[in-house]
């Protein structure tokens, strides 16, 4: 988000609305419920980072202009991988000028810069945290009163408890950095160490059922969908049309999966934590 803001909006249009920035019609067009961030959507399978992200557990992105979700109800623009999807197309109709191409590519320029320069890595706990936060309750919203009826009252409580604890993990960590001695090596190292392997906290060696090369409970693509990326896989697809499914053990599946993220989220949030809190005082 800190790059999109240093990007000149490309959009003569949102210019003139007082959106100077790529992060402002982001912002604009595409908000959270945090009215200072916009959404930021789940990465799918569809490209060569799958392996990354949804096996090693590394985080990745895919910062790009869409279209206007509100007025166009599409599931891709309608030239996506065909043979009418040229460089004249681009030139001439898509992106005249490639201006929205350049503006892309800017944001990806500050990025790299970013991460080159930083001794400490501009990774965010506290926004992986956030967005764990966010996307459990959109689960819950739609099938909470249904788990509730099926006995999984105590699996919901326990989940809440690991994202609240890794959130306050995340935020005492954020707050910590600000005191760390960037002529230690050992400090910057230790610090860069948990921020780059945070995410892989949420890999499941046994991977995700029926699918076991997916190993990233937090963002794999659905069994139901394996090009679109999908948030907790595990646990949305257990409750994929569970109202009519006829398997006998589809809550016990629910169980398991609702346990595994449990665990990891716990794990993300241990990993977190400074060495000295798990000494145990007498």
């Amino acid at each position: 988000m800190a790059a999109a803001k240093k990007i000149p909006n490309p959009n003569p249009a949102e210019v003139a609305a007082g959106r100077t920035t790529a992060f402002d019609t982001w912002l604009y067009h595409i908000p959270s419920d945090d009215p200072t961030k916009p959404r930021v959507f789940a990465v799918g399978s569809g490209s060569d980072y799958s392996s990354f992200l949804n096996v090693l557990g590394i985080p990745c992105l895919e910062p790009r202009y869409t279209w206007n979700y509100d007025k166009w109800k599409i599931s891709s623009y309608p030239m996506y991988h065909s043979v009418y999807e040229t460089f004249f197309l681009m030139d001439n109709i898509t992106d005249p000028g490639f201006k929205y191409s350049k503006a892309v590519t800017q944001v990806w320029a500050e990025l790299v810069r970013d991460m080159s320069d930083a001794m400490i890595l501009p990774l965010d706990a506290k926004s992986l945290s956030d967005y764990i936060s966010v996307e459990s309750k959109q689960i819950f919203s739609k099938y909470g009163d249904l788990m509730r009826a099926n006995n999984l009252t105590s699996n919901i409580e326990y989940f809440k408890e690991a994202i609240d604890s890794l959130q306050r993990e995340a935020t005492e960590f954020m707050s910590s950095l600000k005191g760390i001695d960037r002529m230690n090596p050992y400090a910057v190292r230790e610090v860069n160490d948990k921020l780059m392997n945070l995410h892989r906290c949420l890999v499941d060696p046994q991977g995700l059922p029926g699918r076991e090369f997916f190993k990233n409970i937090l963002s794999s693509p659905s069994q139901f969908n394996s090009y679109a990326g999908a948030v907790f896989p595990g646990i949305t697809d257990s409750l994929h049309r569970i109202e009519i499914n006829t398997d006998p053990d589809k809550w016990k599946k629910v169980q398991k999966n609702m346990s595994i993220a449990t665990y990891l989220i716990g794990s993300a949030a241990s990993s977190l934590r400074k060495s000295t809190h798990f000494t145990r005082t007498e």
